[in-house]
Protein backbone atom coordinates (compact mmCIF):
# COMPACT_ATOMS: atom_id res chain seq x y z
CA UNK A 1 0.00 0.00 0.00
CA UNK A 2 2.82 2.56 0.50
CA UNK A 3 4.43 1.72 -2.85
CA UNK A 4 0.76 2.33 -4.55
CA UNK A 5 0.66 5.47 -2.32
CA UNK A 6 3.77 6.47 -4.20
CA UNK A 7 2.49 5.86 -7.79
CA UNK A 8 -0.40 7.98 -8.08
CA UNK A 9 -0.61 9.23 -11.91
CA UNK A 10 -2.04 12.78 -10.40
CA UNK A 11 -0.73 16.47 -10.52
CA UNK A 12 -1.29 16.56 -6.96
CA UNK A 13 1.92 14.28 -6.29
CA UNK A 14 4.19 16.77 -7.64
CA UNK A 15 3.21 18.80 -4.56
CA UNK A 16 4.14 15.80 -2.32
CA UNK A 17 7.73 15.84 -3.43
CA UNK A 18 9.19 18.36 -1.09
CA UNK A 19 7.44 16.85 1.53
CA UNK A 20 8.46 13.34 0.57
CA UNK A 21 11.96 14.17 0.30
CA UNK A 22 12.11 16.09 3.78
CA UNK A 23 9.69 12.72 5.36
CA UNK A 24 12.76 10.55 3.72
CA UNK A 25 15.66 12.25 5.75
CA UNK A 26 13.54 12.71 8.81
CA UNK A 27 12.21 8.89 8.94
CA UNK A 28 10.60 6.18 7.60
CA UNK A 29 7.32 6.54 9.81
CA UNK A 30 7.20 10.64 8.54
CA UNK A 31 8.06 9.29 4.54
CA UNK A 32 5.19 7.19 4.85
CA UNK A 33 2.75 9.63 6.67
CA UNK A 34 3.13 11.99 3.90
CA UNK A 35 3.25 9.28 0.97
CA UNK A 36 -0.67 7.98 2.39
CA UNK A 37 -1.86 11.35 2.73
CA UNK A 38 -5.31 11.92 0.73
CA UNK A 39 -4.52 8.30 -0.28
CA UNK A 40 -7.60 6.22 -1.08
CA UNK A 41 -8.06 2.71 -0.80
CA UNK A 42 -10.60 0.72 -2.17
CA UNK A 43 -11.13 -2.57 -0.65
CA UNK A 44 -13.70 -3.77 -3.38
CA UNK A 45 -11.03 -4.42 -6.00
CA UNK A 46 -8.26 -5.09 -3.58
CA UNK A 47 -6.49 -8.93 -4.66
CA UNK A 48 -7.32 -10.21 -0.94
CA UNK A 49 -5.52 -13.43 -0.33
CA UNK A 50 -8.74 -16.12 -0.11
CA UNK A 51 -7.09 -18.55 2.64
CA UNK A 52 -6.66 -15.72 4.69
CA UNK A 53 -9.82 -14.25 4.55
CA UNK A 54 -11.42 -17.47 5.48
CA UNK A 55 -9.49 -18.21 8.54
CA UNK A 56 -10.35 -14.62 9.61
CA UNK A 57 -14.26 -15.85 8.93
CA UNK A 58 -13.57 -18.79 10.88
CA UNK A 59 -11.92 -17.54 13.63
CA UNK A 60 -14.53 -14.37 14.38
CA UNK A 61 -17.07 -17.03 14.27
CA UNK A 62 -15.65 -18.69 16.93
CA UNK A 63 -15.74 -15.59 18.98
CA UNK A 64 -12.01 -15.04 18.61
CA UNK A 65 -10.60 -11.26 17.73
CA UNK A 66 -9.36 -10.16 14.95
CA UNK A 67 -6.58 -7.64 14.83
CA UNK A 68 -4.87 -5.81 11.46
CA UNK A 69 -1.82 -5.61 12.54
CA UNK A 70 0.22 -3.50 10.33
CA UNK A 71 3.32 -1.63 8.77
CA UNK A 72 0.83 0.70 7.36
CA UNK A 73 0.13 4.08 8.23
CA UNK A 74 -3.07 4.39 9.89
CA UNK A 75 -4.83 6.62 7.11
CA UNK A 76 -4.72 3.25 5.03
CA UNK A 77 -5.39 1.06 8.01
CA UNK A 78 -8.07 2.64 9.34
CA UNK A 79 -9.98 2.89 5.71
CA UNK A 80 -9.62 -1.12 5.20
CA UNK A 81 -10.76 -1.74 8.76
CA UNK A 82 -13.80 0.48 8.25
CA UNK A 83 -14.61 -0.77 4.76
CA UNK A 84 -14.15 -4.56 5.74
CA UNK A 85 -15.53 -4.18 8.97
CA UNK A 86 -13.86 -7.99 10.23
CA UNK A 87 -11.54 -6.63 12.37
CA UNK A 88 -11.98 -5.96 16.07
CA UNK A 89 -9.10 -3.49 16.60
CA UNK A 90 -6.06 -1.74 14.65
CA UNK A 91 -2.10 -1.74 15.03
CA UNK A 92 -0.45 0.40 12.92
CA UNK A 93 2.31 2.70 11.78
CA UNK A 94 2.21 6.48 13.14
CA UNK A 95 3.39 9.82 11.60
CA UNK A 96 6.35 8.96 14.61
CA UNK A 97 6.62 5.35 14.49
CA UNK A 98 6.99 2.50 12.51
CA UNK A 99 5.05 -0.56 13.30
CA UNK A 100 7.03 -3.07 11.26
CA UNK A 101 9.19 -6.30 12.59
CA UNK A 102 10.63 -6.13 16.21
CA UNK A 103 8.58 -3.11 16.91
CA UNK A 104 5.37 -4.88 16.09
CA UNK A 105 6.16 -7.57 17.70
CA UNK A 106 7.15 -6.06 20.82
CA UNK A 107 3.25 -3.91 20.55
CA UNK A 108 2.05 -7.37 20.35
CA UNK A 109 3.68 -8.53 23.36
CA UNK A 110 2.80 -5.76 25.15
CA UNK A 111 -0.94 -6.45 24.47
CA UNK A 112 -1.21 -10.11 24.59
CA UNK A 113 1.98 -11.67 26.20
CA UNK A 114 4.44 -14.00 24.63
CA UNK A 115 2.39 -16.74 23.12
CA UNK A 116 -0.86 -15.09 23.63
CA UNK A 117 -2.00 -14.11 19.96
CA UNK A 118 -1.54 -16.68 16.78
CA UNK A 119 -0.31 -14.39 13.81
CA UNK A 120 -0.60 -14.49 9.98
CA UNK A 121 2.52 -12.98 8.06
CA UNK A 122 4.13 -12.93 4.27
CA UNK A 123 7.48 -11.31 4.91
CA UNK A 124 10.98 -12.38 6.64
CA UNK A 125 9.79 -9.62 8.75
CA UNK A 126 7.52 -11.33 10.50
CA UNK A 127 10.39 -13.69 11.99
CA UNK A 128 10.44 -11.84 15.46
CA UNK A 129 6.26 -11.75 15.50
CA UNK A 130 6.33 -15.31 14.69
CA UNK A 131 8.74 -16.06 17.60
CA UNK A 132 6.60 -14.98 20.25
CA UNK A 133 2.93 -16.22 18.09
CA UNK A 134 1.04 -19.22 19.94
CA UNK A 135 0.30 -20.32 16.36
CA UNK A 136 2.10 -19.02 13.01
CA UNK A 137 0.38 -18.66 9.85
CA UNK A 138 2.40 -17.88 6.19
CA UNK A 139 0.51 -16.15 3.66
CA UNK A 140 1.62 -15.80 -0.05
CA UNK A 141 4.80 -17.87 -1.27
CA UNK A 142 7.67 -15.58 -1.09
CA UNK A 143 10.76 -18.15 -1.07
CA UNK A 144 12.66 -15.97 1.14
CA UNK A 145 9.33 -15.68 3.83
CA UNK A 146 9.12 -19.72 3.41
CA UNK A 147 12.64 -20.61 4.10
CA UNK A 148 12.73 -18.23 7.08
CA UNK A 149 8.63 -19.62 8.38
CA UNK A 150 10.19 -23.60 7.82
CA UNK A 151 13.12 -22.88 10.13
CA UNK A 152 10.67 -22.05 12.93
CA UNK A 153 9.97 -25.53 13.05
CA UNK A 154 6.28 -25.53 13.04
CA UNK A 155 3.27 -23.78 11.73
CA UNK A 156 0.97 -23.98 8.67
CA UNK A 157 1.50 -22.36 5.26
CA UNK A 158 -2.04 -21.16 3.89
CA UNK A 159 -1.05 -22.27 -0.04
CA UNK A 160 -3.06 -19.65 -2.34
CA UNK A 161 -5.00 -21.23 -5.36
CA UNK A 162 -3.40 -22.14 -8.85
CA UNK A 163 -0.88 -18.85 -9.84
CA UNK A 164 0.32 -18.92 -13.08
CA UNK A 165 3.80 -19.89 -13.24
CA UNK A 166 6.67 -17.27 -13.22
CA UNK A 167 7.34 -17.51 -16.71
CA UNK A 168 3.90 -17.22 -18.18
CA UNK A 169 3.21 -14.18 -15.34
CA UNK A 170 6.05 -12.49 -16.59
CA UNK A 171 5.24 -13.29 -20.26
CA UNK A 172 1.69 -12.09 -19.63
CA UNK A 173 3.07 -8.56 -18.17
CA UNK A 174 5.28 -7.38 -20.65
CA UNK A 175 2.66 -8.48 -23.29
CA UNK A 176 5.09 -10.87 -25.26
CA UNK A 177 2.48 -10.87 -27.99
CA UNK A 178 2.46 -7.47 -28.49
CA UNK A 179 6.15 -7.61 -29.77
CA UNK A 180 4.52 -8.45 -32.88
CA UNK A 181 3.86 -4.48 -33.78
CA UNK A 182 7.35 -3.83 -33.57
CA UNK A 183 7.84 -5.61 -36.94
CA UNK A 184 6.80 -2.16 -38.22
CA UNK A 185 11.06 -1.49 -37.95
CA UNK A 186 11.30 -3.50 -41.22
CA UNK A 187 8.99 -1.62 -43.20
CA UNK A 188 11.30 1.32 -44.67
CA UNK A 189 13.90 -1.41 -45.82
CA UNK A 190 11.04 -3.35 -47.16
CA UNK A 191 9.10 -0.31 -49.00
CA UNK A 192 12.41 0.13 -50.53
CA UNK A 193 13.31 -3.58 -51.21
CA UNK A 194 16.67 -3.30 -49.24
CA UNK A 195 15.52 -5.68 -47.02
CA UNK A 196 17.87 -8.39 -48.36
CA UNK A 197 20.86 -5.32 -48.43
CA UNK A 198 23.97 -6.79 -46.47
CA UNK A 199 24.03 -5.43 -42.93
CA UNK A 200 20.37 -4.51 -43.33
CA UNK A 201 18.02 -6.79 -41.66
CA UNK A 202 20.84 -7.49 -38.15
CA UNK A 203 20.86 -3.86 -37.62
CA UNK A 204 16.67 -3.95 -38.04
CA UNK A 205 16.78 -7.30 -35.81
CA UNK A 206 18.64 -4.85 -33.19
CA UNK A 207 16.10 -2.41 -33.64
CA UNK A 208 13.18 -4.54 -33.35
CA UNK A 209 14.68 -6.46 -30.15
CA UNK A 210 15.58 -2.82 -28.73
CA UNK A 211 12.22 -1.26 -29.50
CA UNK A 212 10.07 -4.69 -28.26
CA UNK A 213 12.39 -4.22 -24.70
CA UNK A 214 11.31 -0.50 -24.20
CA UNK A 215 7.74 -1.41 -25.31
CA UNK A 216 7.72 -4.08 -22.62
CA UNK A 217 8.65 -1.85 -19.94
CA UNK A 218 6.62 0.55 -20.73
CA UNK A 219 3.79 -1.70 -20.42
CA UNK A 220 4.65 -2.54 -16.73
CA UNK A 221 5.32 1.40 -15.86
CA UNK A 222 1.32 1.65 -17.60
CA UNK A 223 0.44 -1.17 -15.68
CA UNK A 224 1.70 0.29 -12.23
CA UNK A 225 -0.21 3.54 -13.05
CA UNK A 226 -3.12 2.16 -13.57
CA UNK A 227 -3.29 -0.68 -11.21
CA UNK A 228 -6.37 0.85 -9.32
CA UNK A 229 -8.42 1.28 -12.48
CA UNK A 230 -7.36 -2.23 -13.92
CA UNK A 231 -8.72 -3.43 -10.61
CA UNK A 232 -11.91 -2.00 -11.38
CA UNK A 233 -11.67 -3.01 -15.18
CA UNK A 234 -14.05 -6.19 -15.74
CA UNK A 235 -10.91 -8.02 -17.93
CA UNK A 236 -7.92 -6.32 -16.57
CA UNK A 237 -7.98 -7.02 -13.01
CA UNK A 238 -6.49 -10.68 -14.00
CA UNK A 239 -3.54 -8.97 -15.31
CA UNK A 240 -0.30 -9.85 -13.27
CA UNK A 241 0.09 -6.45 -11.28
CA UNK A 242 -3.13 -5.51 -10.89
CA UNK A 243 -3.99 -9.04 -8.95
CA UNK A 244 -1.21 -9.25 -6.85
CA UNK A 245 0.87 -11.75 -8.85
CA UNK A 246 3.50 -9.40 -9.73
CA UNK A 247 4.27 -6.86 -7.05
CA UNK A 248 5.14 -3.14 -7.83
CA UNK A 249 8.32 -3.36 -6.89
CA UNK A 250 9.21 -6.18 -8.78
CA UNK A 251 7.40 -4.78 -11.97
CA UNK A 252 9.63 -1.25 -11.29
CA UNK A 253 13.04 -3.37 -11.05
CA UNK A 254 12.32 -5.63 -14.45
CA UNK A 255 11.14 -1.96 -16.20
CA UNK A 256 14.12 -0.70 -15.13
CA UNK A 257 16.65 -3.41 -16.72
CA UNK A 258 14.68 -3.68 -19.70
CA UNK A 259 14.99 -0.22 -20.72
CA UNK A 260 18.71 -0.12 -19.66
CA UNK A 261 18.73 -3.41 -21.90
CA UNK A 262 16.85 -1.85 -24.71
CA UNK A 263 19.17 1.59 -24.34
CA UNK A 264 22.17 -0.38 -24.74
CA UNK A 265 20.82 -1.92 -27.74
CA UNK A 266 19.87 1.19 -29.29
CA UNK A 267 23.60 2.60 -28.70
CA UNK A 268 25.07 -0.29 -31.17
CA UNK A 269 22.84 1.96 -34.00
CA UNK A 270 22.85 5.16 -35.85
CA UNK A 271 22.21 8.37 -33.35
CA UNK A 272 19.47 8.83 -35.21
CA UNK A 273 17.77 5.46 -33.84
CA UNK A 274 18.70 6.07 -30.56
CA UNK A 275 16.68 9.78 -29.93
CA UNK A 276 13.65 7.97 -31.77
CA UNK A 277 13.92 5.34 -29.38
CA UNK A 278 14.19 8.00 -26.11
CA UNK A 279 11.49 10.37 -28.43
CA UNK A 280 8.99 7.18 -28.20
CA UNK A 281 10.17 6.75 -23.89
CA UNK A 282 9.06 10.16 -23.05
CA UNK A 283 5.95 9.90 -25.91
CA UNK A 284 4.80 6.31 -24.10
CA UNK A 285 5.77 8.32 -20.64
CA UNK A 286 3.43 11.28 -21.15
CA UNK A 287 0.60 8.73 -22.62
CA UNK A 288 0.64 6.76 -19.88
CA UNK A 289 0.76 9.43 -16.82
CA UNK A 290 -1.77 12.22 -19.02
CA UNK A 291 -2.57 11.71 -22.51
CA UNK A 292 -4.26 8.49 -22.15
CA UNK A 293 -6.73 10.61 -19.86
CA UNK A 294 -7.38 13.52 -22.51
CA UNK A 295 -9.91 13.52 -25.51
CA UNK A 296 -8.80 12.39 -28.81
CA UNK A 297 -5.23 13.26 -28.33
CA UNK A 298 -4.89 9.62 -26.69
CA UNK A 299 -5.84 8.12 -30.26
CA UNK A 300 -3.33 10.49 -32.12
CA UNK A 301 -0.70 9.92 -29.00
CA UNK A 302 -1.15 5.82 -30.47
CA UNK A 303 -0.61 6.69 -33.83
CA UNK A 304 1.61 8.66 -33.38
CA UNK A 305 4.31 6.15 -31.76
CA UNK A 306 3.02 3.38 -33.93
CA UNK A 307 4.32 5.62 -36.84
CA UNK A 308 7.56 6.48 -34.88
CA UNK A 309 8.32 2.63 -35.15
CA UNK A 310 8.45 3.12 -38.60
CA UNK A 311 10.82 5.96 -38.95
CA UNK A 312 13.07 4.88 -36.19
CA UNK A 313 13.15 1.50 -38.72
CA UNK A 314 14.32 4.11 -40.93
CA UNK A 315 16.74 5.85 -39.05
CA UNK A 316 18.55 2.30 -37.76
CA UNK A 317 19.84 1.68 -41.70
CA UNK A 318 20.01 4.89 -42.65
CA UNK A 319 16.68 4.50 -45.37
CA UNK A 320 14.38 7.27 -46.15
CA UNK A 321 11.11 6.72 -45.00
CA UNK A 322 8.96 8.54 -48.14
CA UNK A 323 6.04 10.89 -46.55
CA UNK A 324 3.98 8.53 -48.45
CA UNK A 325 4.95 5.35 -46.01
CA UNK A 326 4.67 7.93 -42.87
CA UNK A 327 1.05 9.35 -44.02
CA UNK A 328 -0.40 5.82 -44.43
CA UNK A 329 0.69 4.55 -41.33
CA UNK A 330 -0.56 7.20 -39.66
CA UNK A 331 -4.17 7.24 -40.76
CA UNK A 332 -4.04 3.68 -40.59
CA UNK A 333 -3.05 3.21 -37.00
CA UNK A 334 -5.08 5.99 -36.08
CA UNK A 335 -7.84 3.96 -37.12
CA UNK A 336 -6.93 1.30 -35.56
CA UNK A 337 -6.34 3.53 -32.36
CA UNK A 338 -10.19 4.59 -32.61
CA UNK A 339 -10.88 1.14 -32.72
CA UNK A 340 -9.86 0.22 -29.43
CA UNK A 341 -11.57 3.39 -27.78
CA UNK A 342 -14.91 2.13 -29.64
CA UNK A 343 -14.31 -1.52 -28.62
CA UNK A 344 -13.68 -0.40 -24.84
CA UNK A 345 -16.60 1.87 -24.57
CA UNK A 346 -19.01 -0.50 -26.65
CA UNK A 347 -17.73 -3.84 -24.50
CA UNK A 348 -17.27 -1.89 -20.89
CA UNK A 349 -19.51 0.91 -20.56
CA UNK A 350 -22.59 1.65 -18.36
CA UNK A 351 -24.50 4.07 -21.02
CA UNK A 352 -25.68 6.13 -17.07
CA UNK A 353 -21.51 6.46 -16.12
CA UNK A 354 -19.86 9.68 -17.58
CA UNK A 355 -16.39 8.13 -17.64
CA UNK A 356 -14.74 4.61 -18.36
CA UNK A 357 -11.82 3.24 -17.15
CA UNK A 358 -10.39 6.97 -16.34
CA UNK A 359 -10.68 7.61 -19.87
CA UNK A 360 -12.50 11.07 -21.31
CA UNK A 361 -15.07 9.00 -23.51
CA UNK A 362 -18.91 9.12 -22.74
CA UNK A 363 -20.71 6.14 -23.86
CA UNK A 364 -22.87 8.66 -26.37
CA UNK A 365 -19.34 9.38 -28.32
CA UNK A 366 -19.46 5.79 -29.67
CA UNK A 367 -20.48 7.01 -32.71
CA UNK A 368 -18.40 10.07 -33.29
CA UNK A 369 -15.16 7.58 -32.57
CA UNK A 370 -16.74 4.93 -35.33
CA UNK A 371 -17.04 8.09 -37.83
CA UNK A 372 -13.59 9.04 -37.26
CA UNK A 373 -12.22 5.72 -37.29
CA UNK A 374 -13.49 4.30 -40.49
CA UNK A 375 -12.93 7.70 -42.18
CA UNK A 376 -9.50 7.72 -40.85
CA UNK A 377 -8.99 3.86 -42.03
CA UNK A 378 -10.63 4.88 -45.77
CA UNK A 379 -8.00 7.91 -45.97
CA UNK A 380 -5.16 5.36 -45.29
CA UNK A 381 -6.38 3.55 -47.97
CA UNK A 382 -6.79 6.66 -50.41
CA UNK A 383 -3.77 7.41 -49.59
CA UNK A 384 -1.91 3.90 -50.85
CA UNK A 385 -3.99 4.23 -54.15
CA UNK A 386 -2.48 7.65 -54.55
CA UNK A 387 1.28 6.20 -53.94
CA UNK A 388 0.46 3.87 -56.94
CA UNK A 389 0.28 6.75 -59.21
CA UNK A 390 3.77 7.93 -58.26
CA UNK A 391 6.80 7.23 -59.77
CA UNK A 392 8.55 5.69 -57.20
CA UNK A 393 6.18 2.63 -57.54
CA UNK A 394 7.03 2.25 -61.22
CA UNK A 395 10.98 1.81 -60.41
CA UNK A 396 10.34 -0.72 -57.99
CA UNK A 397 8.08 -2.97 -59.31
CA UNK A 398 8.03 -5.30 -62.66
CA UNK A 399 4.49 -4.61 -62.97
CA UNK A 400 3.00 -1.37 -60.81
CA UNK A 401 -0.88 -2.13 -62.24
CA UNK A 402 -1.00 -5.30 -60.36
CA UNK A 403 -0.63 -3.62 -57.27
CA UNK A 404 -4.27 -2.02 -57.56
CA UNK A 405 -5.36 -5.22 -56.78
CA UNK A 406 -4.40 -4.36 -53.39
CA UNK A 407 -6.54 -1.69 -52.71
CA UNK A 408 -10.02 -3.46 -52.57
CA UNK A 409 -8.28 -5.98 -49.96
CA UNK A 410 -7.12 -3.25 -47.84
CA UNK A 411 -10.61 -1.83 -48.15
CA UNK A 412 -12.21 -5.01 -47.96
CA UNK A 413 -9.86 -5.54 -44.35
CA UNK A 414 -10.64 -2.07 -43.17
CA UNK A 415 -14.27 -2.08 -43.40
CA UNK A 416 -14.32 -5.77 -42.02
CA UNK A 417 -13.04 -4.88 -38.60
CA UNK A 418 -15.11 -2.19 -38.49
CA UNK A 419 -18.12 -4.40 -39.09
CA UNK A 420 -17.08 -6.68 -37.15
CA UNK A 421 -16.55 -4.06 -34.38
CA UNK A 422 -20.07 -2.72 -34.54
CA UNK A 423 -21.41 -6.48 -34.06
CA UNK A 424 -18.97 -6.58 -31.15
CA UNK A 425 -17.15 -8.99 -31.98
CA UNK A 426 -13.33 -6.84 -31.54
CA UNK A 427 -12.09 -7.15 -28.15
CA UNK A 428 -9.91 -4.02 -26.76
CA UNK A 429 -6.52 -5.06 -28.88
CA UNK A 430 -7.21 -4.73 -32.29
CA UNK A 431 -3.48 -6.51 -33.06
CA UNK A 432 -4.54 -9.29 -31.21
CA UNK A 433 -7.92 -9.45 -32.70
CA UNK A 434 -6.56 -9.60 -36.09
CA UNK A 435 -3.97 -12.28 -35.09
CA UNK A 436 -6.96 -14.30 -34.60
CA UNK A 437 -9.09 -13.66 -37.14
CA UNK A 438 -8.92 -15.38 -40.44
CA UNK A 439 -10.34 -12.55 -42.26
CA UNK A 440 -7.92 -10.52 -41.44
CA UNK A 441 -4.96 -13.26 -41.73
CA UNK A 442 -6.34 -13.88 -44.98
CA UNK A 443 -6.75 -10.30 -45.89
CA UNK A 444 -3.01 -10.01 -44.91
CA UNK A 445 -1.76 -12.90 -47.08
CA UNK A 446 -3.69 -11.70 -50.18
CA UNK A 447 -1.98 -8.33 -49.85
CA UNK A 448 1.41 -9.65 -49.35
CA UNK A 449 1.31 -11.95 -52.62
CA UNK A 450 -0.22 -9.20 -54.51
CA UNK A 451 3.26 -7.23 -54.18
CA UNK A 452 5.06 -10.37 -54.79
CA UNK A 453 3.63 -10.85 -57.59
CA UNK A 454 3.44 -7.22 -59.16
CA UNK A 455 7.40 -7.61 -58.07
CA UNK A 456 8.13 -10.94 -60.04
CA UNK A 457 6.02 -9.87 -63.17
CA UNK A 458 7.33 -8.29 -65.81
CA UNK A 459 4.90 -5.61 -67.81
Amino acid sequence: MLVESLVRPDFAALKRLRPLALGLITSRSQFKFVAARDFHVDCATLPFRKEVVDLIDIRSKAGDDVVLATAATETIARQISVQLGIFSSVLSSSQFSNLSGSKKAEALVEIYGVGGYDYIGDSVKDLPIWTSARRRYLAGKSPSAIRVFNKLGDGVRLVEGENLRTSSKWTKAIRLHQWVKNFLVFAPAIAAHQIFSPGVAISLGLAFLSFSLLASAMYLINDILDIQSDRRHPTKHSRPISSGQISIVSAILAASCLALASLILGLALPTGFTLSLIGYFVVASLYSVWLKRGLLVDVIALAGLYTLRVVAGGLAVGIPVSSWLLVFSFFIFLSLSFLKRSSELALHSDPGKSLTNGRAYVFRDLPALNGLGIVSGLVSVLVFALYLDSGTVTSLYGSSETLWFAVPVLTFWISSVWVRNARGEVDEDPILFALKDKASLWSGLAFLGVFIIAQLVVA
